[in-house]
């Protein structure tokens, strides 16, 4: 199975959740056991916005993350504030307001080419704000909401991630 990693949290002493959107299967919780042992394999490839390969193993209360493997750990994003900015904007998005278990190619196109357009700007002198506002606006239309519907308002919920952004990217510069 192929996911783009968009949340991590602890559970238990030494296991992680891991949430991800699939492109199989959309936006799951895996629950990733011994991730944080020290000499955990898989806990390196285990990072938000990695794109990750993986297998599951059916359990009765969730599934299991087994052997993920990074496919693209979007290095450039990780070293612009900019770019980091921009893209858990989109991190977030797919967190708060794609309804899990539901699969959708568009979605999953749309994720992996966002961050793939972020990581490949990264070193050009791109307006993060006109890149946000007009993947935004695509992304709302491939959920089937108006271009210029707040998110905001439909998770009930202040987005962290635009407070990092419009601390990062001051209104009116490129940067």
């Amino acid at each position: 199975m192929r996911g783009i990693v968009l949340k991590i949290s602890p559970a238990r002493e030494h296991d992680l959740y891991v949430v991800c959107y699939t492109q199989e299967s959309g936006k799951h919780t895996y629950q990733a056991r011994g991730a944080l042992r020290s000499y955990s394999l898989q806990s390196r490839h285990l990072d938000v916005m990695n794109e990750v390969s993986f297998t599951t193993v059916e359990t009765k209360s969730m599934p299991l993350m087994a052997s993920a493997h990074c496919l693209r750990s979007f290095r450039r994003i990780k070293s612009s504030l900019p770019a980091l900015a921009t893209a858990y904007f989109f991190i977030e998005l797919f967190d708060r307001l794609v309804y899990d278990n539901d699969s959708d190619g568009r979605l999953w196109r749309f994720l992996t080419e966002t961050l793939a357009e972020i990581d490949q700007n990264t070193q050009d002198n791109t307006s993060w704000r006109s890149m946000l506002h007009g993947r935004y606006r695509t992304m709302m239309s491939v959920m089937g909401y108006s271009g210029d519907t707040d998110a905001q308002e439909l998770s009930h919920s202040e987005f962290s991630s635009l407070v990092f952004f419009d601390a990062i990217v001051p209104r009116g510069h490129k940067t």
